[in-house]
């Protein structure tokens, strides 16, 4: 499990369709581009199952939003193979332990201004904003990790530093409109740096390292609604 504890983290979500059913496509990797596990949400199902790869030998979760979670916002992450709750994570990005204890929380970083300017959060939010993070629409882009009330890290979209097989397979712009297109615009159409989500932490984190990692995922699961 010390693996999930690695000061840096990826999260990639590609748009994919099961019988003709629209879903996400998430997949973890380590930052040498190991893949780590993978998850598919639907929109419309309340459980987000998180497979493992097998060389971690770590019981698959699930991320299961109770039948209330219109009006509490509460999910249940599972251990498949222990039969048990290891947390609860909240749509206001709060997340606790099995025991009910408050574990940490990803708050968007857009509501983090006044603090930042205050100092408060002024590393954490130098991190993010500092990187490569981008919009991709309407939701949040970043978002600042919080352990016992002080940043622990943050979780923003950036340039992947390692090819994935989703990249690989985009296919180059044919010779005569390369010829034509500026340099910038043939690559922002055609050859695009792959993004994704990084979790990086500056701080140790005594939890389950699952639990903080199911917590990001529905953090930018929650993002794209």
């Amino acid at each position: 499990m010390d693996v999930l504890r690695a000061p840096i983290l990826w999260l990639t979500v590609e748009r994919s369709s099961v019988d003709g059913r629209s879903c996400r496509d998430y997949v973890a990797y380590g930052n040498d581009g190991a893949r780590l596990g993978s998850a598919r949400a639907f929109p419309w199902r309340r459980e987000i199952p998180l497979h493992f790869a097998p060389a971690l030998d770590l019981s698959a979760l699930i991320l299961r939003r109770r039948r209330s979670f219109p009006l509490t916002g509460k999910v249940d992450v599972l251990d498949m193979s222990a039969h048990r709750r290891i947390g609860v994570v909240s749509r206001s990005g709060r997340y606790r332990d099995a025991h009910g204890r408050a574990a940490g929380a990803f708050r968007d970083a857009r509501t983090l201004g006044d603090l930042a300017k205050e100092g408060l959060f002024q590393t954490a939010m130098e991190m993010l904003l500092g990187g490569e993070s981008g919009s991709t629409g309407s939701g949040p882009t970043g978002f600042v990790h919080i352990v016992a009330g002080k940043p622990a890290g943050t979780l923003g979209r950036a340039a992947l530093p390692f090819p994935t097989s989703a990249s690989a397979e985009r296919p180059e712009s044919p010779g005569l409109l390369r010829k034509l297109l500026p340099r910038r615009l043939d690559n922002a159409l055609f050859n695009p740096v792959p993004r994704g989500w990084k979790l990086q932490s500056t701080a140790a984190d005594v939890h389950d390292p699952r639990l903080r990692l199911a917590a990001a995922l529905f953090a930018v699961e929650l993002s794209h609604w």
